[in-house]
C-alpha cells in the first residue's frame, strides 16, 4: 500500500487577520499580519480562525484549509472538519494548530500497515524491493546462538536461501539456490518420500542367508564371507541394486534359475514380470533377471541356454535397475 501522507507542521504558526475575505462568510482569500506568512508551514495545512481572547466554540471559530500562500496572502477553503463558515473580521486570530485531522491522519496511518510488535495478516500481494539484494531474515530466538537465522534473498539474479550467524556477518551454509534459467542447486542431501537416506545414498544390505535360494530342487548356499558388496539406493520409484558374490556354492538338481530377495522391503509394489536390465558376470555363464511372477519379492536370475553349474565355487555380480 502507498505510504501515508501528512500535512506539514510548524510551531507557533500564529497571526491575526489584516485583510478579511470578501465577502467575510464565503470569501477565499485572507491576509495575515505583515511578515507573519513565513511563520506557517508548507501548504496544504488546516488552520483555525477565531475571535481573539475567546474560548473556542463552534459559534466563534472556523477551521479552514490553506491551499496556497503568497507572502502574507493565504488562499483558503472554508468550513473544514465539520465547522461552519463565519464572518471573519480584522483582528481575528489564525493559527495552524492541532485539529482533529492531525490526530486522525496519524491514526489512519496505522490501518492496514504492517507492525513489528504484532502478528500481521496480508490480504494483498507484497513486494520487497531494493537495489542490490532484496532480503528477508527469519530469526528463531528460541534456538541456540548462531543457529537461529535464515536469509532469503534475491542476489544477482539468483534466489538464495542460506543460514547466517546471529550477527548476519557470516554465511554458515547455502541450502538452496534457484537461477532464473530454472536451475536448482542444493547445498547438501535431498530426502524424498520420507526416507531416512538421501537420494543417491547407498544403503548396505545386512547379510541373511535366506535371501539366496535355488529353484526347483537346486540349493544355493551363500555365506557372509562370500559377499563382496551388497547395497542399493532409491531414487523416486527406482531401485538400483549392486551385488557381488564370490565363492558361493550350488548343489542339488541343476537349474536355469536362482532367486534373490529384493532389498528395501519392496514386494507387492514391484511390477511383476518386469525384465531387469542387468550386467551379470560369472565364471561360467551369462544371465539376465526379472521379477519372479510367483513371488513379487524375488528377483529371478536366469541362465541363458543352459543350467547353472551345480558343483565348485560360484561367483556372480550385477547392477540391476528395477522400477516399482
Amino acid at each position: 500500500m502507498p505510504l501515508p501522507t501528512f500535512d506539514a507542521h510548524r510551531n507557533l504558526a500564529v497571526s491575526s487577520i489584516a485583510v478579511t475575505p470578501s465577502p467575510p462568510t464565503s470569501g477565499t482569500s485572507i491576509t495575515v499580519g505583515s511578515g507573519d506568512g513565513a511563520r506557517f508551514p508548507a501548504v496544504p495545512f488546516n488552520a483555525t480562525i477565531s475571535q481573539p481572547a475567546a474560548l473556542l466554540t463552534p459559534l466563534n471559530a472556523e477551521i479552514v484549509r490553506v491551499t496556497a500562500v503568497s507572502g502574507d496572502v493565504f488562499t483558503i477553503t472554508r468550513a473544514q472538519e465539520g465547522t461552519a463558515a463565519r464572518s471573519i473580521a480584522v483582528g481575528d486570530l489564525i493559527g495552524a494548530t492541532v485539529t482533529a485531522k492531525t490526530i486522525t491522519d496519524v491514526e489512519g496511518a496505522f490501518t492496514g500497515v504492517a507492525r513489528g510488535d504484532a502478528a500481521n495478516t496480508f490480504t494483498q500481494v507484497q513486494t520487497i524491493q531494493a537495489a542490490g539484494a532484496p532480503t528477508l531474515y527469519f530469526n528463531d530466538t528460541s534456538q541456540p546462538a548462531n543457529a537461529r537465522v535464515f536469509q532469503v534473498a534475491d542476489y544477482s539474479q539468483t534466489f538464495i536461501v542460506q543460514a547466517l550467524n546471529d550477527a548476519l556477518s557470516s554465511v554458515l551454509s547455502v541450502p538452496l539456490t534457484l537461477t532464473r534459467a530454472g536451475d536448482a542447486m542444493v547445498g547438501h542431501d535431498i530426502y524424498e518420500k520420507q526416507r531416512a537416506t538421501p537420494i543417491g545414498g547407498w544403503i548396505a544390505i545386512p547379510f541373511n542367508a535366506a535371501n539366496f535360494s535355488g529353484y526347483s530342487g537346486s540349493t544355493w548356499t551363500v555365506a557372509a564371507g562370500n559377499i563382496g558388496s551388497n547395497s542399493y539406493c532409491l531414487i523416486g520409484r527406482t531401485l538400483i541394486w549392486t551385488l557381488w558374490i564370490s565363492g558361493s556354492t550350488l548343489s542339488g538338481t541343476p537349474s536355469q534359475y536362482l532367486m534373490l530377495t529384493l532389498p528395501a522391503s519392496i514386494s507387492g509394489a514391484v511390477n511383476t514380470g518386469l525384465i531387469v536390465p542387468a550386467t551379470f558376470a560369472t565364471s561360467w555363464i551369462n544371465s539376465f533377471g526379472q521379477i519372479w511372477p510367483g513371488d513379487a519379492t524375488k528377483l529371478l536370475l536366469t541362465s541363458i541356454g543352459t543350467n547353472f553349474p551345480n558343483s565348485g565355487g560360484f561367483s556372480c555380480g550385477f547392477t540391476a535397475v528395477i522400477a516399482f
